[in-house]
């Protein structure tokens, strides 16, 4: 049984996904987990589809030692076979969605993390080399979002108080 790190999961109006071992660096998923967080599906897939086609940069915020800055975002890479993986999960997870009867336009991703996999060897001299593991979670709820107008209502009701 898989163990997931995301608590309070409501079967009803959740659905999760994990990839286990899969073949990229955990320093990748860590930084692509960040930055898919709280995006729409639709819009996080397309993202990653500009990140694998080397379009659009993923901001590098914790592991960007010795890391090129890019123009308008700091320090990032193009991280592709990890955008390629982390891809087929949000298919999977629309897939989930659509059969528990979810609305795909409103999915968004409320819960993503990169974590290291089990060290495995490959076959070499002095005992081979690590191969790069990583396990990746995505968990994705309904989420109606607020227009504008209500928000600066509420914004405007706090301040008067």
């Amino acid at each position: 049984m898989l163990r997931y790190s995301f608590q309070n999961f409501d079967a009803k109006t959740m659905v999760r996904v994990a990839g286990r071992n899969l073949q990229f660096s955990h320093k990748a998923g860590y930084e692509l987990a960040a930055f898919i967080r709280n995006k729409n599906v639709d819009s996080a897939i397309k993202t990653l589809e500009n990140v694998a086609e080397l379009k659009q940069v993923v901001p590098y915020k914790r592991y960007n030692r010795d890391v090129a800055p890019k123009a308008g975002v700091g320090p990032g890479r193009y991280p592709a076979k990890a955008a390629i993986s982390v891809i087929k999960l949000l298919k999977n997870i629309k897939g989930a969605a659509k059969s528990k009867g979810l609305d795909l336009q409103k999915l968004s991703i409320i819960h993503s993390a990169a974590f290291k996999g089990p060290k495995r060897h490959r076959y070499g001299r002095s005992g081979g080399l690590e191969r790069k593991n990583t396990h990746f979670e995505l968990v994705a709820k309904e989420v109606e979002k607020a227009s504008k107008k209500t928000e600066k209502k509420i914004e405007v009701k706090g301040t008067k108080q």
